[in-house]
């Protein structure tokens, strides 16, 4: 009975383990309803991302990473959004499994959010804080220093030191820049 009991445990974690999918949702809201909803007690980090940007490709790692450290342990939201006429459900399903993105992510064909927020290119980050204010808006980080180039490891990390900067109630260390990438395609 004790081996049995064990034997159906250890199925439900794997299950749960492996049936873990991360499913594309649409946006069917106004842009501040949708960001309250979706807003953590400290407040919310939004990617913009396109399945087929090669820069988006390789933040993935990054972008894991930053979520998985402040989710749960600073209550910080994070989701991804993914905006575009051209975009394909289902190249958007793949990118998620295959990058193993841990976050939610959505669909903003509409450009509802992209609008809002005046979102341009891919990447592009917005950190928001408790009252869905725009804390911090522009890069992850300096990996990248030019379309195609980018070096061995950033030497700034804005999109942390500004999550560190939220959350210890101090004012932004890089309140913005001029992020670039694979524009956000309107056809």
């Amino acid at each position: 009975m004790k081996q049995l009991f064990c034997a159906l445990l250890l199925v439900i974690n794997l299950h749960s383990l492996l049936g873990q999918t991360n499913e594309l949702k649409k946006i069917d809201t106004d842009a501040s309803t949708f960001i309250k909803n979706n807003s953590g007690e400290k407040g919310l980090v939004i990617f913009f991302l396109d399945p087929e940007c090669p820069m988006c490709q390789k933040y993935t790692y990054t972008i894991n990473k930053l979520s998985k450290e402040n989710s749960e342990l600073n209550n910080l939201n994070f989701i991804g959004v993914f905006s575009g006429k051209g975009i394909n459900e289902s190249t958007i399903s793949d990118y998620i499994k295959r990058y193993k993105i841990q976050f939610p992510a959505f669909l903003d064909t509409g450009f509802i959010v992209s609008d809002f927020l005046a979102a341009k290119v891919t990447p592009e980050v917005f950190l928001l804080d408790e009252n869905e204010v725009i804390f911090y808006r522009g890069m992850i980080d300096n990996w990248y220093y030019m379309l195609g180039k980018r070096r061995n490891k950033p030497t700034e990390n804005y999109l942390e030191e500004n999550i560190k900067s939220l959350l210890s109630r101090q004012a932004a260390k890089y309140p913005s820049n001029k992020p670039f990438g694979c524009i956000i395609s309107r056809l």
